[in-house]
């Protein structure tokens, strides 16, 4: 019995951690689409020409991380940074220019 005992103990540390790394990893990418959220809205507002710079520099590392079969998790925050810019662009291109009114709020 004791055997059984020291087995469920062993397993049940081995869940925890488990529990704990998995729990890390979430708050981990929850956290860097909010740095990229938070770094990106100011820049490609500021200079807007840049962001299909991103986009395609983007897309080349989703094409070589694939091409180098890497860790499917690194191609998906690729494609979802890629995703996020492509939503940036077509955001602002959707936009009607800024009136004056608007223009001296914003400063």
């Amino acid at each position: 019995m004791p055997d059984i005992e020291q087995r469920l103990k062993a397993l049940e540390k081995h869940a925890r951690a488990n529990h704990e790394r998995w729990q890390m990893l979430d708050e981990h990418v929850k956290a860097l689409a909010l740095i990229r959220q938070a770094i990106a809205a100011p820049i490609c507002a500021a200079t807007p020409k840049i962001l299909q710079t991103i986009i395609g520099n983007l897309k080349v590392c989703e094409k070589e991380a694939r091409a180098v079969n890497a860790h499917a998790k690194m191609i998906v925050e690729f494609r979802a940074a890629r995703k996020f810019f492509e939503a940036l662009a077509n955001k602002g291109k959707g936009n009607p220019p800024i009136s004056d009114g608007e223009l001296r709020r914003r400063k």
